[in-house]
């Protein structure tokens, strides 16, 4: 992918990392951050169950966040980081709350 964002031969051109679709994909985070570096404009952050495919909430999946987090940093990303939680069905404004804290927590980096 490297290659291709490369090719293009503009700065403005790069990529928007799903990390829960690169696991439900099968391939780590860390390792498409360490491949493409740089090249990471923005994260779209969402959690995954595994063992049945699915997107929870942050902090309520499978993942490992910390990790993650901490290979962006190192690569010197300072983009956006965007939730993409399903979210909760009854109090809606304590789901945003707590996806809030758990945004906070993992990708605080200062």
């Amino acid at each position: 992918m490297s290659g291709l964002i490369d090719g293009v031969g503009s700065k403005r051109v790069g990529v928007y990392l799903d990390i829960g679709e690169a696991v439900l994909s099968g391939a780590p985070p860390e390792m498409w951050i360490k491949e493409l570096g740089g090249r990471i404009k923005s994260v779209r952050a969402r959690d995954v169950t595994t063992a049945t495919g699915t997107f929870a909430n942050l902090l309520n999946g499978d993942m490992d966040l910390k990790l993650t987090a901490r290979a962006l940093a190192e690569s010197g990303f300072s983009g956006t980081v965007v939730a993409d939680v399903p979210g909760y069905g009854q109090y809606p404004e304590l789901g945003l709350k707590h996806c809030a804290e758990a945004m906070r927590k993992v990708f605080r980096t200062g």
